[in-house]
C-alpha cells in the first residue's frame, strides 16, 4: 500500500494538485468498500477487485477541481479507471457506458456456443501458398 500511496501522490503533484494520501488512508478506503464477504468492490462497475487489478479513482476528478485527499478516493479496477480517465464530467458517463456495453458484448459472446454467429473462413486450396521471401 505504501508504494501505491507514493504513486498516487506523485501523480497528483505532476498535475499540480496539493495534498497527499498515506498508506493507512488507503487501507481505510478499502475497508469501507468491502462487501459482506470481505471483497473490495470497484466503485465504477461494482464488481470485485483483486489486489493485482486494484487502482484508486478520484470521485471528483482532479481535472474537474477535485482535491487529492482520502475522502475523494475510491477503489476501482485499473481498466475501469483508465476508461473513465480524466475526461470532463459530461463525457465521462458516455465513456463508461460505452465500455460497459463493450464488456457485456464480450461476456455474452464468450458464453455463446463456439460457432454461433461466426464467419466461416473459405476452404483452403490444395496448392501451397507462394513464398514471398527466399
Amino acid at each position: 500500500m505504501k508504494r501505491r500511496a507514493l504513486r498516487l501522490n506523485s501523480g497528483a503533484r505532476r498535475r499540480g494538485v496539493n495534498g497527499s494520501v498515506r498508506a493507512v488512508d488507503l487501507a481505510h478506503i478499502l475497508d469501507r468498500s468491502a462487501d459482506a464477504q470481505g471483497r473490495w468492490l470497484c466503485d465504477i462497475c461494482h464488481e470485485p477487485v483483486t489486489l493485482n487489478d486494484l487502482s484508486f479513482d478520484h470521485k471528483m476528478a482532479l481535472a474537474d477541481g477535485g482535491e487529492h485527499a482520502a475522502h475523494n478516493l475510491v477503489p476501482a479496477h485499473r481498466k475501469c479507471n483508465e476508461i473513465k480517465g480524466s475526461e470532463k464530467a459530461q463525457y465521462r458517463a458516455q465513456a463508461v457506458e460505452r465500455w460497459f456495453t463493450e464488456q457485456f458484448a464480450t461476456r455474452t459472446a464468450a458464453t455463446a456456443p463456439a460457432n454461433a454467429g461466426r464467419y466461416a473462413p473459405p476452404a483452403r486450396s490444395a496448392r501451397p501458398a507462394a513464398r514471398r521471401y527466399a
